[in-house]
């Protein structure tokens, strides 16, 4: 599969469950870095939609959201996300409390 008709697909697959990041995270494994880093806050956006997360919620999203960013920051071997502070800062502004608890 070509990459840009790689990315193609799995967007499409995140844009029906952005869960999926975590939860179908083989689908990913072979990503380069700026693929998954461009897929992550792909998922994000697409979970926060017109409301930012400053905030814990107890809800489905939060919960969702939660396992996205454990994802990215925990569980991924496919690029470093400390040390790459203008994906940090992308994602903080989609998601602010979940990907700052890992941050700050």
């Amino acid at each position: 599969m070509v990459g840009s008709e790689k990315i193609s697909k799995l967007r499409a697959i995140l844009a029906e469950n952005p869960r999926d990041l975590d939860d179908k995270c083989d689908l990913f494994k072979n990503c380069t870095a700026e693929e998954y880093k461009e897929l992550a806050l792909f998922s994000l956006r697409t979970l926060c939609k017109n409301m930012r997360f400053h905030k814990r919620r107890t809800s489905e999203k939060g919960w969702a959201a939660h396992h996205i960013t454990k994802a990215i920051f925990e569980e991924q071997s496919i690029f470093d996300p400390y040390s790459d502070p203008g994906f940090i800062a992308d994602a903080a502004k989609i998601c602010p409390w979940y990907v700052l608890r890992y941050t700050e």
